[in-house]
This record gives structure tokens, C-alpha cells and sequence, in this order.
């Protein structure tokens, strides 16, 4: 599915945020995750000033970074259609004949909303100075009320660990000698694997045909055929950043 929309920065008065009263929390102004706004990009280009500017060790105000961390998570929750495979191209509301900024995929592991691997990806176009594209890749986890499969699976595991080993992070390097040891030897749990490898298969069966243009417009342009592919091309994207 394909689709054009326009949405609007979140307002600052509806902003997540917190008060400590009477020695207990109360919240004030909270935003429920279903109707958490998609940060614009401008936004995410602040975004990614903040996170290059966290300092390996020593105290700093990582609010703002926080907070589009925060936003993008739950998007992985409350974006997510029907269709296996969605994407929408994004323009700022309000302003009139606004450019495209953002153009938003969801990867569905399966028909059910509620079930199997998803995630959410945003393509920013990073600005009029540095044209390019940026990269969020927003996976959602498993959750009480929404994927309680994923729960019991993995509990089922953690007490099967003998039985059923994680498999290889990276099983393509897993026998290359060359490559970086600490990467051979990442494992991951097993039901994490598949779901991955789900939203590989999904993410290369989406073509980049409608979307082509676009590119080329943010001096971004590419032959991959498909998502997957595209994602995986050296210099196809300025920065990436997964949340989860």
C-alpha cells in the first residue's frame, strides 16, 4: 500500500513529561504511545546532533535525545497496519506546496496485527546544505497485550537453553577467520533470529520504484531494487540509527 499524508510537529504542550508531587509521580500532559506524532526532520536532524554529541563517560542533558528516542519506540507499536508491507510519504501540515520530508515503511511479519516481527522505518531527507537521507529503524518488542506469543515463546526458551542454543548474530561471517571476532561469536535467541530474518524477506520483497524519483530529488539516487538491498549499499545513506 501506498499512501501521501501530512501531519504536524508534536506541540510542546503535549510534550511526555513528568512532576514529582507529594512524594508521588503524577503525570501531566502524557501522550498515550497510539497517538505519539511522527517527529518531523527537522526534529530528527536535531536528533542526531544530540546523539553525536553524548559523551563517552561524564554527566550531560540528554533530554531532547530521550525524548525522539522515546517517540520513535512507541511509533513501532502505533504504526503498524494490516498490510505486511506499507509505506507513505510524508509532507510538514500547514504549509502550503511543503516537499516531501519523510517517507514511512512498515514491515509486517505476518496478517496479524498483533502477532510476529515488526518494524517501522522512517527515510528523512537530511536537508537543503547536506542533501542525503537519514535512516530510523524502529522494531517493536514483544508486550503483554499485544504480542503475548512472543512471551511465552521466550520463556519457554530461557528455560530450554541447553536444548536450543542461540544462533549467530551475523551467520554470513560466522566461519570468516578474518572478521572481527567479537562479531563471529554474537549470538542472539533464536526467536529473535527468525523474526529478523522475517523482516529481511519482507523488507526485499518491497521494490523502491515509487519512490525512486523522490530520491533522486534528495540527491540520493539508486538502482536497488528493493528496501533490503537499498539498505545494505554502501553510501546510500548519510546516518542510521535502530531503536527498539
Amino acid at each position: 500500500e501506498v499512501a501521501a499524508m501530512a501531519w504536524a510537529p508534536a506541540p510542546q504542550a503535549t510534550r511526555n513529561r513528568s512532576r514529582h508531587v507529594d512524594g508521588r509521580g503524577e503525570q501531566e500532559g502524557a501522550v498515550p504511545y497510539s497517538r505519539v506524532p511522527i517527529p518531523i526532520a527537522a526534529e530528527a536532524a536535531g536528533w542526531i546532533a544530540s546523539l553525536g554529541a553524548i559523551p563517552a563517560e561524564g554527566p550531560m542533558d540528554a533530554a531532547f535525545a530521550t525524548d525522539i528516542t522515546a517517540r520513535f519506540c512507541a511509533l513501532a507499536y502505533a504504526r503498524q497496519g494490516s498490510a505486511r508491507v506499507r509505506s507513505a510519504v510524508l509532507r510538514p501540515a500547514g504549509e502550503a506546496q511543503s516537499q516531501p520530508e519523510v517517507v514511512e515503511y512498515q514491515f509486517h511479519g505476518s496478517d496479524n496485527v498483533g502477532k510476529a516481527a515488526h518494524c517501522v522505518a522512517y527515510l528523512y531527507r537530511t536537508g537543503a546544505v547536506s542533501m542525503g537521507v537519514g535512516v530510523v529503524l524502529a522494531l517493536k518488542g514483544p508486550s503483554p497485550s499485544l504480542n503475548q506469543e512472543d512471551w511465552v515463546h521466550a520463556l519457554k526458551q530461557a528455560t530450554e537453553v541447553a536444548a536450543e542454543p542461540s544462533e549467530a548474530l551475523f551467520p554470513d561471517i560466522a566461519d570468516d577467520s578474518s572478521a572481527d571476532q567479537l562479531l563471529t561469536r554474537a549470538k542472539v535467541h533464536s526467536l529473535f533470529a527468525q523474526h529478523a530474518a522475517m523482516l529481511r524477506y519482507r523488507m526485499s520483497c518491497c521494490s523502491l520504484a515509487s519512490i525512486r524519483g523522490l530520491l533522486e530529488d534528495w540527491r540520493a539516487p539508486s538502482s536497488a531494487p528493493h528496501f533490503w538491498a537499498w539498505l545494505c549499499t554502501s553510501g546510500a545513506w548519510q546516518w542510521c540509527v535502530v531503536v527498539g
